[in-house]
């Protein structure tokens, strides 16, 4: 786990397939809403995934996740979202973020 700038986070997991990553996120997401921090109080967190299925290089894996992440913010956040080429085919008006072979 790494911290990528201001409050992102990723969370690389080589071994997991896509839905292993989806379900530890979705853990992980859960556990943080159910935990009461002193200084903060309640807290939410916003997951996107992407696998190695869907990414053909590093910076397409870190793009792709950052779409997904993107979508579970506009979404109204506190939800874990996956990348996918349907995914992206979703977002519309403000929210619209195109894959690169689509510009």
């Amino acid at each position: 786990m790494a911290r990528i700038g201001g409050e992102e986070f990723a969370w690389l997991m080589p071994e997991a397939t896509q839905g292993g990553a989806y379900a530890a996120a979705e853990r992980a997401r859960r556990a943080i809403g159910l935990t009461r921090f002193d200084a903060a109080g309640p807290m939410t967190i916003s997951v996107g995934v992407c696998s190695n299925e869907q990414a053909q290089t590093p910076e397409e894996l870190v793009a792709f996740a950052d779409r997904a992440l993107y979508w579970s913010k506009s979404s109204g956040r506190n939800t874990t979202s996956i990348y996918t080429p349907a995914t992206v085919r979703k977002l519309s008006g403000a929210t619209r973020v195109l894959m690169p072979s689509h510009r």
